[in-house]
């Protein structure tokens, strides 16, 4: 798979994960970037050959690190609680719900990079 398809790919999931619209996609394109960097990185000793067969998880896995920082930029942007009258609304959990979800994609990886252990737990966002 071409980067380009994969870049088509990742953001396809990301909109999907996000709730956002097609609209809205450029907004949010840098974090899809942003995350694809970080997943070149972390696969920079795997060959294109041996990614072939992991294309849908890596894409999968870059589409939620790109999710976890858009939830943490709407959630940074946004007070983590308020009151009206006697309804109170607390904003909490979507952020760990986010990075639990990204882990777990990463942990899919496992077949293609051979240890979830220390080397993607010491990098989560």
């Amino acid at each position: 798979m071409d980067g380009r398809e994969m870049n088509r790919r990742t953001a396809a999931v990301f909109l999907r994960l996000t709730g956002e619209t097609e609209e809205n996609a450029p907004l949010w394109q840098p974090l899809c970037e942003t995350a694809a960097a970080v997943m070149e990185e972390r696969l920079a000793d795997v060959t294109a050959e041996q990614r072939e067969p992991f294309s849908a998880r890596i894409a999968l896995a870059t589409a939620a690190l790109a999710a976890v920082y858009y939830r943490q930029a709407v959630l940074a942007a946004q007070p983590g609680s308020f009151t009206a009258g006697e309804l109170r609304v607390e904003a909490q959990g979507q952020a760990e719900a986010a990075a639990a979800f990204y882990r777990s994609c990463m942990e899919a990886l496992v077949p293609l990079t051979g240890d979830a252990g220390d080397g993607f737990r010491r990098v989560i966002p």
